[in-house]
């Protein structure tokens, strides 16, 4: 058995733990934000998440069976590189209150993942695609960051 096959869940949960502790720890002060009209409500973002947690691990579980062992060590960092920047926009956003911060950071988790589709799609398409509405939602959550920083 492939280390992968526990680590990624793991990691995953421990992830969507994190996000969720620090998105809770904050969110009487989310409250008093003000928020763009087509913000979507707590339990569709919440719901949202645990699909795309999903499908980012499996797509992480077939691209690490995919990959060449040469390329094996780089796409596990790369995919280990999103969790933590994963992490970080919730830590930004709702512990540290750098809403500024948050948006470009959420920028950044977008290129993570783009960067991991084009690191695994010639070895596992699936792989990739499977990462496209995590992508697209990354996308939507830096433009919604950066309309809440514009508003506060």
């Amino acid at each position: 058995m492939r280390a992968h096959y526990l680590i990624i869940p793991l990691v995953t949960a421990a992830v969507a733990a994190g996000g969720r502790w620090f998105s809770r720890s904050g969110m009487d002060w989310y409250r008093g934000l003000r928020v763009p009209s087509w913000t979507p409500a707590g339990k569709v973002i919440g719901r949202v998440w645990a699909v795309l947690y999903v499908t980012a691990a499996v797509s992480a579980v077939l691209a690490l069976n995919a990959v060449p062992p040469e390329r094996y060590t780089m796409v596990a960092s790369l995919y280990g590189v999103n969790a933590f920047l994963n992490l970080a926009w919730p830590y930004l956003f709702f512990i540290r209150r750098q809403i500024g911060s948050a948006a470009l950071e959420a920028l950044l988790l977008g290129a993570s993942v783009a960067i991991i589709q084009g690191n695994v799609l010639m070895f596992s398409p699936v792989a990739a695609v499977l990462l496209l509405p995590y992508l697209a939602w990354t996308l939507f959550a830096a433009r919604l960051t950066y309309a809440i920083y514009g508003l506060n």
